[in-house]
């Protein structure tokens, strides 16, 4: 079949493109970046403006929409002028394509951590959230319930991978020229995070089985103990591991509040939205992925034998 795919340059733009091409599908890329593959078609398209006649004549049997912005500080019209707006873009200049869009686990309520959290638990308030970006996802998931209610939404955990932008790269600019991570909390909790493949497995099990719909979380079986994980990363990246050292928590959120209240930008990046995902435990229920989809997904940071 082929296959539009919107953000193929991100990280999980990009493992969805190699999946599709290792199960014999015809990707084809949207957006204002081109997929590292030059081999994959690309059409030029900022989804904050309409498709117009871009796509006239072609016929994708699905949509698998990945673009998006994301960050802390970003402002309300840059995160809703793509992340909704675009949503509702591509939204309507597919109306017949099986439709998959790529969320996040950020809609679930971030003032405290959870345990095997189910999906009817999200999206949550509007008012529960610090930033226009997290905002963003919610209105963007309730614009794809309410205009295609077939849509099938994964909501990943914090995801990793080949193209990482986000996440790992966020904690080691916390690195000290000495390899101290200062995290509040120490990185000792145990948190949910996602291989890029695995949210990849996702989207092709939502190809095959058409009648899965609504949000399915995704991650890695099991959650990790924060530290570990990052140095498994670190490893693997043949990497000097870090060393860690404990900021407390609710100190680091006071101050991060205490910045956003006097218009101050963090210099280490811990605002309140970091704070809470680095200190909070927080675990997805899979259940979903497994039964509608018959995902089993790996644990891709293992730590493996020497």
């Amino acid at each position: 079949m082929t296959v539009l795919v919107t953000g193929a340059s991100g990280c999980i733009g990009r493992a969805v493109i190699s999946a599709l091409r290792a199960a014999g599908h015809t990707p084809v890329s949207a957006g204002t970046s081109a997929p590292l593959d030059d081999s994959v078609e690309h059409i030029e398209w900022d989804i904050r403006a309409p498709a117009d006649n871009r796509f006239a004549g072609r016929d994708f049997t699905a949509v698998i929409h990945a673009a998006g912005v994301s960050g802390a500080h970003l402002s309300r019209d840059d995160a809703h002028g793509t992340n909704v707006t675009g949503t509702r873009n591509v939204l309507d200049a597919f109306p017949k394509a099986r439709f998959i869009y790529l969320s996040c686990a950020d809609v679930y309520d971030p003032r405290r951590g959870y345990k095997d959290l189910y999906e009817e638990r999200g999206p949550a308030e509007l008012d529960c959230f610090t930033t226009e970006y997290e905002r963003s996802k919610v209105e963007a998931e309730n614009v794809v319930t309410r205009l295609r209610p077939d849509a099938l939404i994964l909501r990943p955990a914090p995801v990793y991978g080949p193209g990482d932008r986000r996440n790992f790269p966020f904690i080691q600019s916390l690195a000290s020229k000495k390899g101290l991570v200062e995290l509040p909390g120490g990185g000792r909790q145990k948190t949910a995070l996602a291989s890029s493949d695995n949210v990849a497995a996702a989207v092709l099990a939502g190809l095959k089985h058409p009648e899965a719909y609504g949000p399915i979380n995704v991650a890695d079986p099991e959650p990790y103990v924060l530290r570990d994980a990052i140095n498994t990363f670190m490893a693997r990246a043949g990497l000097v591991p870090f060393r860690f050292d404990e900021r407390a928590a609710d100190l680091a959120l006071t101050t991060a509040w205490m910045r956003e209240k006097t218009g101050r930008k963090p210099k280490d990046g811990l605002d309140r939205f970091a704070v809470r995902k680095i200190s909070q435990s927080r675990s997805l229920n899979l259940g979903r992925l497994r039964r509608l989809l018959g995902v089993e997904p790996v644990q891709g940071l293992a730590r493996r034998d020497s």
